[in-house]
């Protein structure tokens, strides 16, 4: 059983929803420019954005090397859905949700999900 559960979507490299499992070993391994880079630069991310005290997406992370909102994206054709989406899922199903969106170079939650034993709150 993992420890917890990453999902992303519409993040960098991903562009469709990806779920990776973390255990307390777990190796990253793929072809040039999969996501791996991406995947633990984003674990970094959302450490610094739970503890900076910048809002709900610090942009100002190391984990990010001063990237704009914009160019958090996939790195595809850009649309609403192309909006990062990350999922924090604890090993007894018990997940939290969050879809951020930009407006005036203001970064928001624009959905909020939350879930704990078949009860969800949006």
């Amino acid at each position: 059983m993992p420890l917890f559960s990453v999902e992303v979507e519409g993040y960098r490299a991903f562009r469709d929803k990806a779920k990776i499992d973390i255990h307390p070993l777990t190796l990253l391994y793929g072809e040039n420019q999969a996501g791996k880079s991406t995947l633990l630069r984003l674990l970094v991310l959302l450490a610094d954005s739970l503890y900076s005290g910048r809002g709900p997406l610090d942009l100002n992370s190391s984990a990010i090397k001063g990237e704009s909102f914009e160019n958090l994206g996939w790195r595809g054709v850009s649309n609403d859905s192309s909006k990062p989406s990350f999922s924090l899922i604890a090993g007894d199903g018990a997940s939290l949700t969050l879809k951020f969106g930009e407006e005036r170079n203001f970064v928001f939650v624009d959905r909020l999900s939350c879930k704990s034993e078949n009860t969800l709150f949006n």
